[in-house]
């Protein structure tokens, strides 16, 4: 019976591995609820141990439960009408940090970085094989991954491949073949067409560079050489979706030049950020509640402003989106969410995988901050539970020693 429950436990560790680094792009939103189903599972099996179902004094699993509080308490007064108080619950996830970053700290070990970058970067080939095949065999015109729509995709998949770069900072012969990964994670992005995740590789780029310990300088130039090399490759065989992601460069001349974004979607943002923001300014202390944020800006919106709010369910933006909807409180919430993971793994134990660990929790809290900026990423499944899956697995899975296991060591996955 012991060797069946250890059996059982190690395979949830793999499936939380794996639903987290390896299969996002290929299963989107049923990934998320599967992960939920995990993380409830991990909270069984810890308090049926009688173990606290979280890290004890672990910083991230603080901020992201006062962020959920935060929200409960902005966003219930706020209904306009009943039913509304519940897309509280749209922010639920964040309470499955604590058992599921509790749950892999019991399956701590010296190499579980490496393993991370493996996972990842199955996971970055993945999904530019499924990109691919949408794109070559399928004809999209846009790679959009399953279940989600083309933005969210190419953010997952970016973020994979460049998690799968820690690998390129662990000694190793092999060591450079992990630069692949946020290879892949960027042609992925590309055959999506989207632009907005195209900001955060300069970024992206940087923190891999810094967590090398040596030969920064030639990481640069090959990171930089394989990115032009794969411009010019999709140029020839795939300039459609190539021709919108680098519209990015056109429009940003644009508003530079005060001549507007010349683009529907791009000049749609536009509006919604000014307007977002001069609704945020009209109530800055208490936000109009998540299902009132988008009536809330119709009132400063060019034109006929509900005729443009009407196919829209957010404002492209985190910050605005958390603003208008929560005001300040709204925001603070937002940062706790973004700075949790980043503490959690800046106040981990100073093992072995220290720098690797927060140089992870640089990437998704970086990552999903830039891609934020233009697009939604919380306040749905897909990405929120994806979100607190990768902090769980960096904060508790990435260390030398487990804390307190449940299951023997031959059993980890």
């Amino acid at each position: 019976m012991a060797a069946l429950k250890a059996r059982a436990l190690g395979l949830l560790g793999l499936a939380l591995l794996t639903l987290t680094l390896t299969t996002p792009y290929l299963l989107g939103a049923l990934g998320a609820y599967l992960q939920m189903l995990c993380a409830a599972l991990c909270l069984g099996a810890l308090l049926l141990d009688r173990q606290f179902p979280a890290l004890k004094g672990d910083p991230a699993f603080k901020f992201l439960l006062v962020a959920f509080a935060i929200v409960v308490i902005v966003f219930v007064p706020t209904a306009k009408r009943p039913g509304d108080a519940a897309y509280s619950l749209n922010f639920v996830m964040l309470l499955g940090f604590g058992p599921v970053s509790r749950f892999l700290a019991g399956f701590g070990a010296p190499g579980n970085v490496r393993r991370l970058a493996n996972f990842a970067l199955a996971g970055a080939a993945a999904a530019l094989a499924f990109a691919l095949y949408l794109t070559v065999v399928a004809h999209y015109d846009r790679a959009p991954g399953w279940e989600t729509d083309p933005i969210w995709s190419a953010e997952a998949a970016m973020i994979l491949g460049f998690l799968a770069g820690l690998g390129v900072a662990i000694p190793g012969r092999w060591r450079a073949v992990y630069l692949i990964g946020p290879l892949f994670g960027v042609i992925t992005c590309l055959l999506s067409g989207s632009r907005g995740p195209l900001l955060a590789i300069p970024v992206l780029v940087a923190i891999l560079v810094a967590v090398s310990s040596r030969h920064r300088w030639l990481l640069l130039a090959a990171i930089v050489a394989g990115g032009a090399l794969a411009v010019l490759a999709l140029d020839c065989l795939w300039p459609a979706p190539l021709d919108r992601a680098m519209s990015i460069f056109t429009i940003a001349r644009g508003v530079a030049s005060g001549g507007g974004a010349g683009e529907v979607s791009a000049g749609t943002r536009l509006a919604f950020y000014q307007a977002g923001f001069a609704a945020f300014l009209h109530s800055p202390w208490i936000g109009y509640g998540w299902a009132g944020k988008m009536q809330a800006v119709v009132p400063y919106l060019p034109g006929d402003g509900a005729a443009l709010v009407a196919p829209h369910l957010h404002l492209h933006s985190d910050i605005l989106d958390f603003g208008v909807a929560g005001g300040i409180p709204g925001l603070i919430a937002y940062a706790l969410i973004i700075i949790g993971p980043l503490l959690g793994a800046l106040r981990g134990p100073h093992d072995t995988q220290y720098s690797a660990r927060l140089a992870a929790a640089l990437i998704i809290a970086t990552g999903y901050f830039v891609c934020g900026l233009t697009y939604l990423m919380f306040g749905y499944e897909f990405h929120t539970e994806l979100y607190v899956c990768l902090a769980a697995v960096i904060v508790g899975y990435c260390r030398d020693e487990p804390i307190r296991p449940l299951v023997p060591a031959t059993q980890q996955p």
